[in-house]
């Protein structure tokens, strides 16, 4: 059992004006008690040490998944400063969608055959542009979700693992058809 100030405590000490702005992005309290903080806020934790290191390139893999939204959109508006101010890259493997067009600058898709596409820039990627540009009953509230379901059904359907599109108002249509069919 220990606080957060004295995990890696040299660490937090060489970098302190770095690990002050993350204390505030992230909303911690330095004097949280490791064995009293809650999952959220170990991770909290957890990321501001992994941060301490000012950083060339970091990789994140779902990491801040555990994180509440406003903790999230703190996380990612600083992540966004340091690749702006300081030349760093981030590359983010995530299933949780929110707020990622907001931050995303290219995108990259693990195939099914777990072979990576090349990267690309998502302002210019053309199947985001026309997921952005849709309107009205097709309009995306999150585009990248949508980006992201749509690669997906594309990879299934060539595969043949999925041979047909599950869509339960279909489904739910076909089976009151089916109900009436076998009435008749």
């Amino acid at each position: 059992d220990c606080a957060a100030r004295d995990m890696f405590a040299k660490w937090q000490e060489e970098h302190s004006e770095r690990r002050d702005e993350l204390v505030k992005v992230l909303g911690i309290d330095l004097n949280w008690r490791m064995n009293e903080c809650s999952d959220g806020q170990r991770k909290k934790i957890r990321i501001m040490i992994k941060l301490l290191k000012p950083f060339k390139v970091c990789i994140i893999d779902e990491f801040a998944a555990d994180l509440d939204i406003l903790s999230r959109s703190h996380f990612f508006a600083y992540l966004s400063k340091e690749c702006e101010q300081r030349g760093a890259s981030v590359v983010y493997a995530t299933h949780i969608f929110d707020q990622a067009d907001a931050w995303a600058t290219h995108i990259c898709f693990m195939r099914l055959d777990r072979a990576l596409t090349p990267m690309l820039p998502l302002q210019s990627y053309l199947p985001y542009q026309e997921v952005v540009a849709r309107s009205g009953h097709n309009r995306a509230m999150c585009p990248m979700y949508v980006l992201v379901m749509e690669e997906l059904q594309r990879q299934y359907r060539a595969s043949g693992i999925f041979v047909e599109d599950f869509d339960n108002n279909n489904d739910n249509n076909n089976s009151s058809d089916n109900n009436n069919n076998n009435n008749n």
